[in-house]
């Protein structure tokens, strides 16, 4: 494995039997990296969106009056919430560390392709979400 930039078409990726040896290849490659990191972007604003919601439910819990029988539902609520959100961060480390298993392949066009990606996905996805 190489530890140095280098143009051209011969990029090994993370995966043993994932190389690039012509042109072809290395576009679709670079194609695959794209989505990747798109759907990195998707993810972490819907994410971001459902957090919100999550908040909002939660504060609306907090209001409800205090009996036992909302006490056990909102404790299972909390539960599967805190799972919820785990569970979406399982999934965006997953891709994070994908996305650097990518970047560590020192080839200057799939470092380009990530933040052209990251830039783009935040531009597409992240509308109004201030």
């Amino acid at each position: 494995m190489r530890m140095y930039f280098e143009w051209g078409y011969n990029v090994q990726y993370p995966f043993d039997n994932w190389q690039t040896h012509n042109a072809v290849t290395y576009w679709f490659s670079l194609l695959a990296v794209l989505v990747t990191t798109i759907f990195l972007q998707f993810f972490i604003q819907k994410k971001q969106t459902l957090n919100n919601y999550f908040s909002r439910i939660d504060n609306t819990l907090l209001g409800l009056k205090d009996t036992i029988m909302n006490r056990n539902e909102s404790k299972i609520r909390k539960i599967l919430i805190r799972l919820y959100r785990a569970l979406l961060l399982a999934i965006q480390s997953f891709t994070l560390y994908l996305l650097m298993f990518f970047a560590m392949t020192y080839d200057p066009a799939v470092f380009m392709v990530i933040v052209f990606g990251s830039v783009m996905g935040h531009f597409i996805f992240f509308e109004g979400c201030d």
